[in-house]
């Protein structure tokens, strides 16, 4: 709340009993949480892990001496790569869960790197906001209430096709994959269908 970010959590989410996942396991059938992001309605997958021994040992090795010693569970957010506005809204929710926590956050970088604690939500937090503004538009005064940017206007044809109004891709609205009658899933514009 006091960075102001526009993420509310779906009203039955409580952190505190949030399933918890077994070692191995990924993609809990439990863990996908709804949350409104600006006025965009997004969804992403949260597992918790307890940090077990081997699991503290393997996060040692790989990012260095003590770093998991503090901490007794672990978070992983999820987020369909077709789905812009998950992705912007599990990432400002790694932040915000880091923050809220007290936690540490890693981020990686597409050169193998990665950046842990503050800086990690910095940079969470900067290539959202960077992302959002960048949706938002050129003539269009960026707000974080329109992290997605306006909504805007398409008309669909006889056979229930619309061309997106942002990217100016295709897709058919009666298509789960690419409509979810509230914005375009592979770019997240808000689109009021005509």
């Amino acid at each position: 709340m006091s960075k102001k970010i526009p993420l509310i959590f779906d009203g039955g989410f409580e952190p505190g009993t949030h399933p918890v996942c077994e070692p191995a396991q990924v993609n809990h059938p439990d863990g996908l949480l709804t949350v409104k992001l600006g006025e965009a309605t997004c969804r992403f997958q949260m597992d918790l892990h307890q940090i077990t021994t081997q699991l503290r040992e393997s996060f040692n090795k790989h990012y260095g001496p003590q770093v998991m010693q503090p901490y007794d569970s672990s978070a992983a957010f999820r987020w369909s790569e077709r789905n812009g506005a998950d992705a912007l809204s599990a990432q400002l929710a790694a932040a915000t869960l880091t923050l809220a926590t007290n936690g540490m956050a890693f981020w990686g970088r597409p050169e193998g790197s990665f950046l842990i604690g503050e800086k990690a939500c910095e940079m969470i937090s900067r290539s959202a906001y960077k992302e959002a503004q960048k949706r938002a538009g050129l003539n269009h005064k960026f707000s974080k209430k329109d992290l997605l940017g306006p909504r805007m206007i398409a008309r669909a044809s006889d056979n229930d096709w619309v061309a997106c109004p942002r990217c100016g891709i295709k897709f058919n609205f009666k298509s789960i994959n690419h409509w979810d009658e509230e914005k375009h899933l592979s770019c997240g514009q808000l689109i009021v269908l005509e």
